[in-house]
């Protein structure tokens, strides 16, 4: 049966039972077959994410008849293609209803979210959560064209002028997680009794060390912990306020597949003894799935930022600089590094810079994510050039799991979850974005801790929305 399947080249998919949850309908789309689909009123599923109208053939019960003729005259050029959107496209339709990897869970959750949001958009509140999310894409709009050219005129900028433009500025690309860490500092200082020592933190994609040494400055205590080594414990009674070294201030999980980079980042920990905290190297590339890869290294590069894990070899660009490396995902890192170290730790930070895998593993990280109290906030950076899907797109898929997402800057941070996306915020061709738990109050007390100006109307709309 299944032989051919794969042999046939269009598939019956009559209405049946169901017009949405049609098994038929799945079986002949893994199989690679095009359905034809005999219905009246059918609706599809993940109508906002897949091309229904390129992938399958749509016919009334009444043209059964001609059945055979209608798919005669359908030209070869045609079904190939149709074939290829059904299979071979990286975000084919086989892809989509692989529910073990792939697109799925982002793409039925992006879905999800969507529907729910139209169905909000007919609550009594929503003209005030509309009134939020407006103002503040115009606000962002009038910053970027300051950006642009200051002697502007504001009034000449809009969401709507800006939808469109590609723009590049150090000032998207340059804000991250690094940026975040005085406000996420002062927001453990004056919560302290709400955090759990140690603080857990992973850095995925660590390079050298860059982010993971500023992490380890601003939450660990390693100076401190000289002193007491170099000293001995003995002179803890001399020390005007005395700190406890009962145990870690910080777990901190480094990631990285290079393996140059990873030296240097070996060599970071032990020059700036990070043993003396909770430090963690691990040499492996953050997937969608557990196993090996194939990364794609820049041999002209001493420190190497540009390295990249492949879909397969026919990538490469140079298959001399092609190195087998191990995958994994963020929840075997959660499993076997963190969760043996501290059971049942909430990560308190992720950030995520590897190269355009960010969204399938954000996707691979579903029930992590939605699992309450297992992650605070999450970093992940964007750029044009190497994700193959839309920043929206992810965006929508943490909305969906529970997280309101930040386009990051220097002096604030843009709201761009949920009801507050506009197509201005796809602008920036390169970006940090901060997620955190919507129904997290330090999200609130993060955002008002780290923008310029307080912004009353956001504390105001997650509230509108939590009660919703």
């Amino acid at each position: 049966y299944r032989q051919r399947l794969w042999a046939t080249k269009y598939c019956l998919v009559m209405c049946g039972s169901s017009h949405t949850n049609n098994v038929r309908l799945y079986d002949v789309i893994l199989h690679g077959c095009i359905p034809v689909i005999i219905s009246d009123d059918f609706e599809p599923p993940l109508p906002d994410w897949l091309p229904w109208n390129d992938i399958a053939v749509f016919l009334r019960p009444t043209m059964i008849p001609d059945l055979e003729t209608i798919l005669r005259s359908i030209p070869e050029e045609r079904r190939l293609e149709m074939h290829a959107r059904l299979v071979k496209h990286h975000f084919s339709a086989m892809r989509s209803f692989e529910w073990r990897g792939g697109m799925f869970w982002m793409a039925m959750l992006s879905g999800a979210a969507q529907s729910i949001a139209r169905q909000l958009s007919t609550h009594p509140r929503r003209q005030r959560v509309h009134s939020y999310t407006s103002a503040s894409a115009e606000r962002f709009a009038r910053t970027v064209g300051r950006w642009l050219d200051p002697t502007i005129n504001e009034t000449l900028v809009s969401a709507g002028s800006l939808t469109g433009v590609s723009l590049s500025s150090s000032g998207f690309g340059c804000a991250d997680a690094e940026t975040l860490l005085p406000a996420l500092r002062l927001l453990v200082k004056r919560r302290a009794s709400a955090f759990s020592l140690p603080l857990v933190l992973i850095d995925g994609g660590a390079n050298i060390g860059k982010s993971s040494s500023a992490f380890m400055e601003t939450f660990g205590d390693v100076a401190y912990r000289r002193v007491v080594e170099r000293a001995g414990e003995t002179i803890l009674p001399c020390i005007v306020c005395p700190k406890e070294l009962a145990g870690w201030n910080t777990l901190l999980i480094s990631v990285e597949p290079h393996s140059g980079n990873f030296k240097y980042l070996q060599d970071t920990a032990r020059e700036g003894r990070w043993d003396l905290e909770g430090w963690v190297g691990v040499r492996a590339a953050l997937s969608d799935r557990d196993g090996e890869g194939l990364f794609q290294r820049n041999a002209e590069l001493d420190v190497d930022e540009v390295g990249v894990l492949l879909e397969d070899r026919s990538e490469a660009s140079d298959y001399q600089n092609v190195d087998i490396v191990q995958t994994l995902t963020l929840d075997s890192i959660y499993r076997n590094e963190v969760s043996v170290r501290v059971p049942n730790a909430e990560v308190f930070l992720i950030k995520l810079d590897i190269e355009g895998q960010e969204p399938r593993v954000l996707q691979a990280a579903r029930f992590m994510l939605m699992t309450p109290g297992r992650v605070k906030f999450i970093v992940f950076e964007y750029s044009r050039n190497t994700w193959r899907t839309n920043i929206g797109d992810t965006i929508s898929f943490m909305w969906s799991v529970g997280y309101m997402c930040f386009l990051i800057t220097e002096p604030t941070l843009w709201p761009v979850g949920g009801p507050y996306w506009n197509d201005v915020y796809q602008s920036p061709i390169w970006s940090n974005i901060l997620c955190g738990r919507l129904a997290d109050p330090d999200l609130v007390e993060f955002y008002n801790l780290y923008n310029d100006k307080h912004e009353a109307t956001f504390a105001q709309f997650v509230k509108d929305i939590v009660e919703l």
